[in-house]
């Protein structure tokens, strides 16, 4: 798509794939496109420098039905991470799963189920070439990502665990 995208001159784009060198070995001969850089993964001190210069993010989930099953309700860490840097997301997955909801509701970016019709190849052009929606969709999920998973949201959830440790097992109850 990326290849495509650049001959109709839509977009100049370049896409660089981190990965475990298990996950290289598996998928890199099927990616080894002139558009697509793979690289080894970083040390997680070394992430905002990336992001920090990517103009986007990219955030994939599997379409098989057995493996969205298992990740319906799964939050990638990930995700957050993408939105403290502002940088919009680019999510390719079932609209279903909580990551796509997550990154869709905050508004840091857009859900395109695949790539395989025209109305959403047209929905990843228009975000790959459009810098003003990319930077509102990385001030927005930003905005989310600093609301609900700040410092202070981790505080709060450290003192309930804290206080729940304190409980006598015998009282507490599971959350319904």
């Amino acid at each position: 798509q990326l290849a495509q995208l650049r001959r109709l001159g839509q977009a100049d784009a370049q896409l660089d794939i981190y990965a475990s060198p298990e996950q290289l070995a598996v998928y890199g001969e099927s990616l080894d496109l002139p558009q697509v850089t793979l690289k080894q993964w970083v040390p997680m001190h070394e992430l905002p420098q990336i992001f920090a210069a990517s103009d986007l993010v990219v955030h994939v989930e599997s379409s098989q039905a057995d493996v969205a099953a298992l990740t319906r309700f799964s939050l990638s860490t990930k995700i957050s991470q993408y939105m403290m840097a502002s940088r919009g997301i680019l999510a390719i997955g079932p609209p279903q799963l909580a990551s796509m909801q997550v990154i869709e509701q905050a508004g840091a970016g857009v859900v395109v189920p695949d790539l395989s019709t025209p109305s959403n190849q047209a929905q990843l052009a228009e975000f790959l070439s459009d810098d003003d929606l990319r930077r509102q969709c990385g001030l927005q999920g930003h905005a989310w990502a600093s609301r609900w998973c700040g410092t202070a949201r981790r505080a709060d959830f450290a003192a309930c665990l804290a206080e729940a440790a304190q409980r006598d097992p015998a009282t507490l109850r599971a959350a319904a």
